[in-house]
């Protein structure tokens, strides 16, 4: 595995962070191919940034924060805000309503895709 930092040039705070990130043998290339990330069969709709997450008054706790393909580059990421609405909850209707609601606006979409 080619080293990507020196941890000799780290602050000693972060030396052990360092070298336990090269002792760690377990690499995801190693486990799994990465062919995709989420698919929800209409990015579109479950992709929300802050001005839909306030026209709608979107529960938070419904959201998580995404990284696209374009957001990442060689040794940096730069988040764009973009926020994605998790819907593999417990009581996911009971719990966020106005996740709910603005997702009826695209019943129709939502069952024509396919199977996700």
């Amino acid at each position: 595995m080619a080293m990507l930092f020196r941890p000799k040039s780290f602050p000693r705070r972060y030396k052990n962070l360092a070298e336990k990130i090269k002792q760690d043998k377990a690499r995801l290339d190693m486990i799994c191919n990465v062919y995709r990330g989420i698919w929800t069969g209409v990015l579109h709709v479950f992709v929300v940034d802050e001005s839909i997450i306030n026209e709608w008054h979107l529960e938070k706790e419904a959201l998580r924060p995404i990284l696209r393909g374009k957001d990442i580059g060689p040794f940096r990421y730069k988040w764009a805000g973009k926020w994605v609405i998790y819907t593999q909850q417990k009581d996911f209707e009971k719990k966020f309503p106005n996740v709910i609601k603005y997702l009826e606006q695209f019943r129709v979409i939502l069952e024509r895709r396919s199977a996700v």
